[in-house]
């Protein structure tokens, strides 16, 4: 099992509250990988940031 975390700026926990979109990424040379989290997703973190 992994753990990730991401520390996110009191402007960037605004931003996911109303509503912006979130890309994750990774620019490793060996694995470049990028997503967009989904809408529900997003509705589900935004509810969970203090």
């Amino acid at each position: 099992m992994h753990f990730v975390r991401f520390q996110l700026s009191p402007a960037m926990r605004a931003a996911v509250k109303a509503g912006a979109a979130v890309k994750l990424g990774c620019d490793h040379t060996h694995y470049p990988a990028h997503v967009t989290i989904a809408p529900e997703t997003l509705a589900s973190l935004a509810g969970d940031l203090a």
